[in-house]
């Protein structure tokens, strides 16, 4: 079909406004990864009235209920106009830079680095390896500025390859409507094992850092379709048209797992398809290794809707400068406990005895501990923040 004249002139302003639109421009640099040090250049535009402009980083990430001081990572800041002339900067509390203006300047570019040695779902690691980028840890903000689109470019891939959940511009670049959804999508950098593949009309991508036996990744696959397409059909539909599981295999990995807007990041100590008993771990026993890693993908893949889109009233938008208080987490967390394990016996990875045997485990902890007899749920979401939970 042949399109009017007018339409594709109008098509192409469209185009071009969209990609004009102001922006905040980052660009991770992969220096030298025995030094684990992860470089960020942040440009944004500078406002000829504003004498200066702040720039943040998080002391916490959505999902982590825990003040984790990622400034304490920050070495060598600086800033400069975009001329290249340095600009004089005053750190005004634990993780606010204030970067001061001058006269005729239209941006101010900030530079500083990040030291990334830690395998966690709340931090970043760099090394010969592969490189995990935590974006709370990694990208600062500019003050009241967090719902400016952001384009983020990675350099000194080394031939690596990327999996993340952000709307990818080409190999190596990416863009997010805000900074909650830049640094809600963690990065996975590396030689990583992969499949793709489709379900309920989404695109899903399993990236797996670790696993020396390729051929299981495509085995688990298919277990996680099971999954995916039992959760969504239990919630009507998917939110989204992609979703990434980043998966890391490693020794150091202490059965982490951590859910994001598009995504999740999830560590085990063992291999894929492991089906040896659990040991040391009252709550699996009974259980086999693999049945940890269905049960902790099914468990982030429903925060896909319980948190991240349907969530308590505090939890977003988000003050990443101090502790965000909500009374709602044993919904949050609880709710998708109990429809994880079901969606498991649902698709049939589970048999009903496994998932009594992990109930009665459950209930035998709770009976044994004390706590329950003097705090409720409500106040115990309300203190989370004490316990450094993670």
């Amino acid at each position: 079909m042949t399109l009017p004249r007018s339409l594709l002139v109008l098509s192409g302003i469209l185009a071009f406004a969209s990609f004009a639109q102001p922006h905040h421009e980052y660009v991770l640099t992969l220096e030298d990864p025995k030094e684990h040090f992860l470089k960020v250049t942040l440009t944004v535009s500078s406002s000829a009235k504003a004498a200066f402009v702040d720039f943040g980083l998080p002391a916490w990430a959505p999902g982590a209920y825990q003040i984790a001081n990622y400034a304490k990572f920050v070495q060598e800041f600086s800033a400069c106009s975009e001329s290249g002339e340095p600009l004089a900067f005053q750190k005004i509390d634990k993780q606010t830079w204030r970067v001061f203006s001058r006269a005729g300047m239209k941006e101010i570019r900030i530079s500083y680095r990040i030291f990334a040695n830690i395998l966690s779902d709340v931090e970043s690691e760099f090394n010969e390896e592969h490189a995990q980028v935590f974006g709370p840890q990694v990208f600062m903000y500019v003050m009241h500025q967090k719902k400016i689109p952001a384009r983020l470019r990675v350099e000194g891939l080394r031939g690596w390859r990327i999996a993340t959940s952000l709307e990818a511009q080409n190999d190596s670049t990416f863009f997010a409507p805000n900074y909650d959804e830049l640094i809600d999508a963690p990065l996975e950098i590396g030689n990583f094992s992969e499949t793709r593949f489709e379900a309920e009309g989404a695109a899903f991508r399993l990236a797996v850092h670790g696993e020396e036996k390729s051929e299981r990744v495509g085995e688990f696959a298919q277990k996680l379709k099971k999954i995916v397409t039992e959760q969504s059909r239990m919630l009507g539909s998917m939110p989204s048209r992609q979703y990434v599981f980043i998966w890391h295999i490693d020794p150091r990995a202490e059965y982490y797992g951590l859910e994001h807007f598009n995504s999740t990041s999830i560590g085990m100590p063992h291999g894929l398809g492991d089906h040896s008993s659990v040991e040391g771990w009252d709550l699996y026993a009974g259980l086999a290794n693999q049945d940890i890693d269905l049960e902790y993908a099914a468990h982030e893949f429903f925060h896909l809707w319980n948190v991240k889109r349907i969530r308590p009233f505090e939890l977003g938008p988000f003050d990443y400068s101090r502790e965000v208080y909500t009374t709602g987490l044993w919904i949050a967390e609880g709710v998708t406990d109990y429809y994880g394990y079901l969606t498991l016996v649902r698709c049939g990875l589970w048999s009903p005895t496994k998932w009594l045997r992990l109930y009665a485990n459950i209930i035998g902890n709770y009976r044994r501990a004390s706590g329950w007899k003097f705090r409720g749920p409500s106040a115990n979401s309300f203190d989370v923040w004490l316990w450094n939970y993670g």
